[in-house]
């Protein structure tokens, strides 16, 4: 599939439209990004085969010698891509080639725009209290006052295209992917693509020819999974507390099942974590009765003997 002009046109409105709406909405997710608390060994991918990989020039930042190589969350996801590359068999080359397509920088304006009292407070904070009457008599004015609060806290920052994905797909909640065509350049393709008819053409493409679709959901998803859950949530806030508590309990070890009830408004509700305990004796089950919380505990037993015992815990998520 080599994709055409107006699927790039599609693309490229597509990211500067949700882009925009993040960098508005959630300026603190966009700051993390920007965060290297990550280690080499939290990917799960053995430090030599990284070395290479650095080595043949894959990595998003090379590692400085005698340093400890830290990673974002992008740097981070990008391991587990390269990794799934490899799967797909693509070669050093063809990787080094996507790697510069997703390093590209996206430069985004920011604009924060304050109240009066925020406002006031930053001037203070900057030129001094004994300048506060002058301030104040300067933005007495209605249209002075309108053009600074409108303008005061603009700025720009930049992250690369990979990183900018992990943003929208973790905002939207919708399913994001790079698609990668017969050239190995790649678009991004969402469900969320289809409120233009020229969404429909791309999706007729990827149904007729021939592409490799690698999904950034998925592998967030696998970043999320494997990262310590202090840095994504405490740190980073990559997750909310609610998601925080999901990722613990799939963690668990002798984990049967997690149930995730949702409410009215479709946000997380309750939280019921299924265990296969352990149970020899009628004593160790006592023991689980006895245990102070809001659970569910099955018994299956067979000649009288206990052959497996279940224990459900219930959260209710505030």
């Amino acid at each position: 599939m080599n994709h055409s002009k107006q699927q790039e046109a599609l693309n490229e409105k597509w990211l500067t439209k949700y882009t925009k709406s993040i960098s508005e909405q959630y300026p603190e997710l966009m700051a993390a990004m920007n965060e290297k608390p990550f280690t080499v060994v939290e990917t799960e991918v053995h430090p030599n085969l990284v070395a290479d990989w650095n080595r043949e020039g894959l990595l998003l930042s090379p590692r400085v010698a005698r340093k400890h190589h830290r990673l974002s969350a992008s740097e981070f996801l990008w391991i587990k891509m390269i990794e799934k590359l490899r799967q797909y068999n693509f070669s050093f080359t063809s990787i080094k080639k996507i790697k510069d397509e997703l390093a590209i920088p996206v430069g985004i304006d920011v604009t924060e725009v304050m109240d009066y009292d925020s406002l006031m407070d930053q001037i203070i904070e900057k030129h001094g209290e004994e300048h506060r009457a002058k301030f104040e008599a300067a933005l007495a004015d209605p249209k002075i006052r309108k053009e600074v609060v409108a303008t005061f806290g603009k700025a720009t920052t930049s992250m690369n295209l990979l990183g900018v994905l992990i943003l929208i797909a973790l905002v939207t909640k919708q399913p994001v992917s790079y698609v990668i065509d017969t050239k190995e350049t790649g678009l991004i393709y969402s469900p969320i693509f289809f409120d233009t008819p020229l969404a429909n053409d791309f999706l007729s493409d990827l149904m007729e020819k021939t592409h490799v679709s690698i999904s950034i959901t998925e592998l967030l998803a696998r970043v999320l999974t494997l990262a310590p859950i202090q840095k994504v949530s405490e740190k980073l806030h990559l997750v909310t507390e609610k998601e925080a508590l999901v990722l613990e309990a799939l963690r668990e070890n002798d984990l049967a099942s997690v149930m995730i009830r949702f409410d009215r408004k479709n946000n997380m509700d309750f939280l019921e974590v299924t265990k296969a305990e352990k149970v020899s004796k009628r004593a160790r089950l006592m023991e689980l009765l006895l245990t102070n919380g809001y659970q569910d505990i099955t018994v299956k037993t067979e000649n009288g003997n206990i052959v497996r015992c279940e224990n459900t815990r219930k959260l209710k998520l505030k």
